[in-house]
């Protein structure tokens, strides 16, 4: 403060501002939980991909950003967007929900994979053991039927690899990544993340979409190539546009969700 006789040096002490009144779904502010859903609505009317053995129908390209959902929101945060986003996005878009509301209920596991692998503890074990018990169910229901060891672990490869990640050391070193300046290390850590995620929301959705449908041994051999693809492809996709959106958040300064992973 300036006064007649020059700067005059506060003697007070300092005054910490808290904000009480703002609305927050799990440590999240309900504007970016409102922000965010609308963006999985949107992109919930481009599809993705075809998905095969489910009498058509396809995949919509908000499944990209599940991942990075979780990361800026925290799991808890992230679950009640991406569930409030598809399940506006299957209103607007049925065709990219083979299995309705189900479909919208599978993806939350993609958020809360990447939310609680940015979280402290062991708290990424949970969604990592029902997307084991998920794969399970789903390979042991394809060997009852026609479909041989060998095929399955082929078509799957980039589930259980991202399984295999999951749970490996690179999960940590991942999350150390992506809180580090944009570079290299940063988009590293980011597309190993959603690689993981992505994986898990394909692994549950095609457990219930298999024993509630299910398809013949062809189609396995179809999807062999198509699902890693899909996976990187998908990857890719989150990895650029999440690339740009934390370099934002970081830029800005905005206020973290309480459960942020960035």
């Amino acid at each position: 403060m300036m006064t007649e006789n020059g700067p005059q040096i506060p003697t007070g002490p300092r005054r910490v501002v808290h904000l009480h009144s703002q609305a927050v779904i799990a440590g999240a502010p309900v504007a970016y939980v409102s922000m965010l859903a609308a963006v999985v609505a949107g992109l919930s009317l481009i599809p993705f991909s075809i998905v095969l053995g489910t009498g058509g129908g396809t995949f919509p390209l908000s499944e990209a950003l599940f991942a990075l959902v979780g990361i800026i929101l925290g799991p808890g945060a992230g679950a009640v967007t991406v569930l409030v986003g598809r399940l506006i996005g299957i209103g607007l878009a049925p065709y990219t929900a083979g299995s309705g509301v189900l479909s919208a209920c599978c993806a939350v596991i993609g958020p809360v994979a990447a939310g609680t692998m940015c979280q402290s503890g062991s708290r990424w074990v949970a969604p990592w053991a029902i997307c084991i018990l998920c794969y399970a169910a789903y390979i042991g229901r394809a060997l009852t039927l026609d479909v041989t060891t060998h095929l399955a672990l082929i078509t799957t490869a980039a589930n259980w690899l991202a399984l295999l990640l999951w749970v490996s050391p690179l999960r940590g070193l991942a999350v150390r990544w992506l809180r580090s300046p944009i570079g290299p290390r940063m988009i590293i850590g980011l597309a190993l993340i959603t690689y993981i995620a992505t994986n898990a929301v394909n692994i549950v959705t095609a457990t219930v979409e298999y024993y509630r449908i299910g398809w013949p041994v062809q189609i396995w051999f179809v999807l062999a190539p198509l699902i890693p693809l899909e996976r990187l492809g998908l990857t890719l996709v989150g990895t650029v546009i999440g690339v740009g959106v934390l370099r934002g958040l970081r830029q800005v300064n905005l206020v973290k969700a309480e459960n942020a992973g960035y």
